[in-house]
């Protein structure tokens, strides 16, 4: 079983999607027949600042988990971690990488942020969907990461108002982190002290950056988006 791991979630995750993605447009078609006001969502060009908050994400949240040496006192993790990297690098980079992101997405963001942000609002939704989120994964070392992924993937959900914007942050993230691991990134950085204090910092600071501007950018300027019905 552990040595098809990746097979076998990728290979679940597909089945998942049709269903979560009929639970995702009734829900939106409930919404439309409710009159529940459509969130504005950004114009394409700014999914590239996704694209680099992914990146910057992965490589930081993974060098602090590292840092942190808590995958050492997670045995699950550990045997986890290993068959999902064991598998083949074709099937990670399309299962962990393009199919499990979206199966999750649909789940987590379009349907239990969604309903609970109708219940609680988003600002409480953003926190719920990342607690449940990292508890979805099992572990001590993935369900922190899950929890403060899980929790950027709502507020990226909030701010551009279309499921896209999670699972396209989400996919980048876990290709990251697959491809970094098949060419020893996290190795090498890992091989000299001020190396991994300098990326560290770099993407703590790229990253606050990054989220400060997608903050700026659905305050400021309201009217460079577009509203499209999703």
């Amino acid at each position: 079983y552990m040595k098809h791991l990746t097979l076998i979630t990728a290979s679940a995750a597909l089945c998942t999607i049709p269903f979560f993605l009929w639970m995702f447009c009734r829900d939106n078609k409930y919404e439309v027949q409710a009159g529940v006001p459509r969130k504005e969502k950004a114009k394409a060009g700014r999914y590239v600042l996704i694209v680099l908050f992914g990146v910057i994400a992965s490589i930081g949240f993974n060098n602090i988990l590292i840092l942190s040496n808590l995958g050492a006192y997670s045995d699950s993790y550990q045997a986890t971690s290993a068959a999902f990297y064991a598998g083949d690098f074709i099937i990670q980079v399309i299962g962990l990488g393009l199919v499990v992101p979206v199966a999750e997405e649909l789940m987590f963001r379009g349907l239990v942020y969604k309903r609970v942000s109708c219940m609680i609002g988003s600002k409480h939704a953003v926190l719920v969907s990342g607690i449940v989120f990292g508890i979805y994964h099992g572990n001590l070392v993935q369900g922190v990461y899950g929890l403060v992924l899980g929790c950027i993937l709502a507020w990226l959900y909030d701010k551009y108002g279309s499921i896209k914007a999670p699972v396209l942050f989400h996919a980048v993230a876990n290709l990251v982190a697959v491809i970094g691991t098949k060419v020893n990134l996290f190795t090498w950085i890992f091989q000299d002290y001020i190396r991994i204090a300098v990326i560290t910092v770099l993407c703590a600071a790229a990253g606050a950056t990054v989220f400060v501007v997608i903050r700026n950018m659905f305050t400021e300027f309201p009217e460079e988006m577009e509203s499209k019905g999703e």
